[in-house]
């Protein structure tokens, strides 16, 4: 089967997926860096946003997250890293980061998964769920809970990452499922 422009897009945010969870690091610097995942969605949107018109949303939120995971990337030497340069306005700055984050993988995954119910996949519902799953975590993971306070609370962290990780690879195999789908559907 030839492979379409979607096809080759969504195997695009696949390998997107899997570069944001997976961390290989020279030194100090990752060579998977978050921002050139960032930068490809946002080239990708467009597109998408032909399949699915809640793509356009994404735009100013993806640029957002391109700049900021390159700030990152480039000062990941210093100690304190880009946030604590900002001095008080750190904290404050990666909670904002971290929601406009949630926000934009819950709004690219309904689009993949509509995508999906578009074009009769049956990875539509899967996407859909893994999303859920990876929002209501990456959420609690986020609240101010001093994690390493007591053993019920570390080990309710362990299990919180150990169930984030396993929905961050299904998200991977998901969206690799749903463009060989869509190859067998063309």
């Amino acid at each position: 089967m030839e492979e379409t422009k979607l096809s080759k897009l969504i195997k695009g945010i696949a390998w997107f997926y899997v570069s944001i969870h997976f961390h290989i690091n020279l030194g100090p610097w990752d060579i998977l860096p978050d921002w050139g995942g960032y930068g490809y969605i946002l080239l990708a949107l467009p597109f998408l946003a032909k399949e699915a018109s809640s793509a356009r949303q994404l735009r100013l939120l993806t640029i957002v997250l391109t700049v900021w995971s390159g700030l990152c990337w480039i000062f990941a030497r210093r100690i304190d890293g880009f946030p604590g340069m900002l001095g008080p306005f750190g904290p404050i700055t990666e909670s904002i980061i971290t929601v406009i984050t949630l926000y934009f993988h819950y709004q690219l995954l309904t689009d993949l998964a509509q995508i999906a119910d578009n074009y009769q996949c049956s990875s539509g519902a899967w996407i859909r769920h893994l999303r859920t799953v990876r929002v209501l975590i990456g959420t609690m993971l986020a609240l101010p809970i001093s994690w390493e306070s007591n053993g019920v609370t570390r080990s309710s962290f362990a299990l919180l990452t150990v169930i984030q990780l396993g929905a961050a690879l299904s998200v991977c195999r998901a969206l690799f499922v749903l463009r060989k789908e869509h190859r067998l559907q063309r």
